[in-house]
């Protein structure tokens, strides 16, 4: 968890849009592994889409796949 928060920081001090969206996805997986944190692995997951989506990047499938699975997990 560390680690991808240093992760992130760095993408967001270089402006690097992918590379926050992505590590943003690895913390959210983090969060869902830990059951008791899926309101912030959605958040994650949501908002790395939101950045895909603004790419145009094919990652938002993969997003999209995560926000589905996490609801679903969650039941919603």
């Amino acid at each position: 968890m560390k680690l991808y928060q240093q992760s992130l920081k760095i993408a967001e001090e270089l402006g690097d849009k992918s590379g926050i969206a992505i590590t943003l996805g690895q913390l959210g997986r983090i969060h869902e592994d830990n059951d008791t944190k899926l309101p912030a692995a959605l958040e994650k997951y949501f908002i790395a889409l939101s950045i895909f989506k603004q790419l145009n990047s094919p990652n938002s499938e993969i997003a999209e796949s995560d926000i589905a699975r996490l609801k679903e997990k969650d039941g919603r």
